[in-house]
C-alpha cells in the first residue's frame, strides 16, 4: 500500500500495525519523513521522498493507495490522479480522504470569520469535480462515505491555534474581522457548544479499471 502525502506517517504506521501489510509512506517534505522514520516506523514500513505529481514508483507497484487530505494541496489534481492510476495494479483501490467545500467553510472556528470561510470553501475540491477527474484517470465504482470526528478541545486551544493560522495562512484577515469573529466564537462556546468540536470528512473510494 502507498500512503501518498504521508506527512509525519500517522496513517502509514497505523495501517501497517493494524494489517501487517507492506506500507510505503511518500511525501515531498524531508523533515516530515525524518520524523516519520523516527516515530512511525514498523517492520513493514518504508519511506520515500517524492512528489505526488511525479511519483517515484514503477507502473503497477501497489494494490492500494491512500491519499489523506492531500488532493486539495496539489496544483494539478488530474495529473496526480493519473499518477496514482499508473502506480496502481488493475483492480487496485484508491481511497481519498477529503473535506467538502461546504463542510470546510463550516468548521469551527472558520465559520465565524466570513473571509476565512470563503477561502476554505474555495480551497477544497468539489466532489463532482473529483468524480469526473477519477473517471478520466481510469477509475470506476466511485463510492463515498461521510465520517464525523468529535474531539473535546478547550476554547483557549482553539483560539491559540487559529491565531497561528491567521499568521501563516490567513494574512488577509482584518483586525476588525478577527475581533468580531473571536467574540462570536466565545459567545457560541458559552451558550451552545461546550468544548466538543465536530469535524466532518468525506472518504471517496474508487477502483482502477
Amino acid at each position: 500500500m502507498l500512503d501518498l502525502g504521508c506527512a509525519t506517517g500517522g496513517f502509514t504506521g497505523a495501517i501497517a500495525e493494524a494489517t501487517g501489510a507492506r506500507v510505503v509512506g511518500c511525501d515531498h517534505s524531508y523533515d516530515m519523513l525524518a520524523y516519520a522514520r523516527r516515530h512511525r516506523s514498523r517492520p513493514s514500513t518504508s519511506w520515500v521522498q517524492g512528489d505526488a505529481a511525479g511519483a517515484p514508483f514503477g507502473p503497477h507497484s501497489f494494490d492500494r493507495v491512500v491519499a489523506s487530505l492531500v488532493i486539495h494541496q496539489v496544483g494539478d489534481r488530474e495529473r496526480v490522479l493519473h499518477e496514482v492510476s499508473r502506480v496502481l495494479k488493475t483492480n487496485g483501490v484508491l481511497l481519498i480522504r477529503t473535506v467538502t467545500p461546504d463542510d470546510a467553510a463550516a468548521w469551527i472556528p472558520h465559520r465565524f470569520f466570513p473571509s476565512v470561510a470563503r477561502a476554505q470553501r474555495a480551497r477544497m475540491p468539489p466532489i463532482a469535480e473529483l468524480t469526473r477527474l477519477l473517471a478520466r484517470a481510469g477509475f470506476s465504482d466511485v463510492e463515498s462515505e461521510a465520517v464525523e470526528r468529535a474531539r473535546h478541545v478547550p476554547l483557549e486551544d482553539i483560539e491559540a491555534s487559529f491565531r497561528t493560522e491567521v499568521a501563516d495562512r490567513f494574512p488577509f484577515l482584518s483586525p476588525a474581522e478577527l475581533e468580531d469573529g473571536l467574540a462570536r466564537l466565545h459567545a457560541h462556546w458559552a451558550t451552545e457548544h461546550g468544548d466538543l468540536v465536530v469535524r466532518r470528512y468525506l472518504f471517496l473510494g474508487a477502483t482502477k479499471r
